[in-house]
Parts: C-alpha cells; sequence; structure tokens
C-alpha cells in the first residue's frame, strides 16, 4: 500500500498534479495482501502492512487509475488560489498598501491562517456594516482553509476491494481506543461529490467578495 503525501501545490495550474503521476504495478504483480473484503476489514488490514522508507507501495496513487479524483483535485486548488487573491486585495486596501513589492513582501512572511486573523483585525477600522460585512466573509474564507487544508495536506491510500473496485481514501489522525491499548488510522472514502461541493463553495465565496467589494469599497474608516 502506497502512502504518498501530497504538499501544497503552487496555484500555477501546469504543475498541480505532478505529485500525483507515479504508475501503478500490473494487477498481476499486485500482492494477494491487497484484496479486502470489506471497508471495516480496512483498519485491520493496514494495521498489518509493514511500512517501507519510500513513498511507495506495492499499491500506488495513479493518475490513470483515479483520473476523476485526480481533476477535481487540482481544479480546487486552482478555485483555491482565486480565494486567496481576494483575500490578498482586501488586505491591501484596509491596510492602505498600494505598492505590489510592500504587498509582497507582507503576504510573504504573513502565514496563511494568520492573514486571515489580520484582515478580520483591520476591518475593526472601518465602519460597523462595512466591518461585519467584512468578518462575515473572512469566517467564510477561515472554514474553507480547513478544509482544504485537510485535502492538500493529508495522506492518500488507494484500497482495491474484493469485487475489484478500487477506492480512494483519506487517512486522517489515528483513533485511539485507550481502553484496550489500540490504535487505528480513521478512514474516509474520498467521495468526488464532496470535491465537487467544496469547488462550488470556493466559486461562490470569490463572488461574495465581488459583492462585498461593490457594496462596501472604498472601505470607509470608521471616525473616532
Amino acid at each position: 500500500m502506497m502512502l504518498m503525501v501530497i504538499t501544497r501545490i503552487a496555484s500555477r495550474a501546469g504543475g498541480v498534479l505532478s505529485s500525483l503521476c507515479a504508475r501503478t504495478p500490473p494487477a498481476s504483480n499486485r500482492s494477494p495482501s491487497c484484496q479486502i473484503d470489506t471497508e471495516a476489514t480496512i483498519p485491520s488490514y493496514l494495521a498489518k502492512r509493514k511500512p517501507r522508507c519510500g513513498y511507495r507501495d506495492d499499491v500506488s496513487y495513479t493518475h490513470s487509475s483515479h483520473p476523476n479524483h485526480a481533476r477535481l483535485l487540482g481544479d480546487m486548488v486552482i478555485r483555491w488560489s482565486a480565494v486567496t487573491d481576494c483575500l490578498e486585495e482586501l488586505f491591501a486596501h484596509l491596510a492602505d498598501i498600494d505598492n505590489a513589492f510592500v504587498l509582497g513582501v507582507f503576504v510573504e512572511k504573513i502565514r496563511d491562517g494568520q492573514l486571515d486573523d489580520v484582515v478580520s483585525s483591520l476591518a475593526g477600522r472601518t465602519e460597523e456594516g462595512t466591518r461585519d460585512s467584512i468578518r462575515h466573509w473572512v469566517a467564510q474564507v477561515r472554514a474553507a482553509r480547513k478544509k482544504r487544508n485537510s485535502y492538500l495536506h493529508s495522506v492518500y491510500t488507494p484500497l482495491e476491494h474484493s469485487d475489484g473496485q478500487s477506492h480512494l481514501y483519506v487517512v486522517g489522525r489515528r483513533v485511539l481506543d485507550r481502553e484496550n491499548g489500540t490504535a487505528r488510522p480513521n478512514l474516509d472514502k474520498l467521495m468526488s461529490e464532496d470535491l465537487r461541493d467544496f469547488e462550488a463553495d470556493l466559486v461562490e465565496i470569490v463572488e461574495q467578495y465581488e459583492l462585498l467589494r461593490a457594496g462596501h469599497f472604498p472601505y470607509a474608516v470608521r471616525q473616532s
């Protein structure tokens, strides 16, 4: 079983899926242990596997075996870059930064999650209605960022079921049974519908920003 960590992907569309494109060994070369009967056996199946030093095992996640998931993950990354662009523009307006170099320095040094908090704090300088609208939008970005991070920084593993179907799973944090002193991985099946819904959420966030900008820009500073 392959465990591949999907690292943070650049917003350029050309390189989005390069980390997902290892070749899959022919089915005849796969270990019989890769055949599992039910989803309920997955935790015990993984527990029996011995990790290797490398990222590949006898089952590999490939672009060819799960092309729809790969495409949807790539679409999500591109949509997220648009959300990031909106957030950086809003930061520039609220901080009165009109120089691209200065903005680049700030954005480079402020971690993504921190930028949410910075923008929310800067919104406190604006009038009440504008402030509330900005903070409501930032809250949407913050919630989406948590889900985006889950997709991009999780470990993925494909498992072939006894019916011959290969399913892609997201390996989450281990579930600890403190009573019995055991642990098993938290596995969630990656669903195309969930990725499509999330992409639609990101599109809506960008549209909400355009409405925010149209209704409140230039952002009036609250009079003390």
